[in-house]
Formats: C-alpha cells, sequence, structure tokens
C-alpha cells in the first residue's frame, strides 16, 4: 500500500457492502475475521478502497445477494 492510496478498516469495509444490498446485514466482527485469516488482502488491519471495492462485487457476486 503507498501513503497516497486511500485505506479502510475493516469495520467500513462491511458496512459499504451492508449498503449495497437488501435483505440481509452482515456484523461488522465477519470482516475482522476475514483479515485475520487472511480472506482479503490487507496491511495492519487497513484495506486499501480498491481492494474493498473487488472483494465487495465478488461477495455480492458469490453469494447472489440482491443490490439497492
Amino acid at each position: 500500500m503507498s501513503n497516497e492510496e486511500e485505506v479502510l478498516t475493516p469495520y467500513r469495509v462491511i458496512k459499504n457492502l451492508n449498503e449495497k444490498i437488501v435483505g440481509k446485514e452482515y456484523p461488522t466482527q465477519m470482516m475482522y475475521n476475514y483479515v485475520r485469516n487472511g480472506l482479503i488482502k490487507s496491511k495492519n488491519n487497513r484495506i486499501t478502497k480498491k481492494d474493498a471495492e473487488i472483494w465487495i462485487e465478488k461477495f455480492i457476486t458469490k453469494n447472489n445477494l440482491t443490490r439497492k
């Protein structure tokens, strides 16, 4: 991660996901578990905005979630 890249906390990433879908609300702890288990690329518990957006799109598609 370069210093210019916008970074998000796992809390913000899951909130962004929940804002994009209907019918389900994922708990914020889920993303901390994903980071801890290496399921999303992070550095010092921070995720680049680009990586977060890619992960959210894959998660929505994989889980067949309905977008707002």
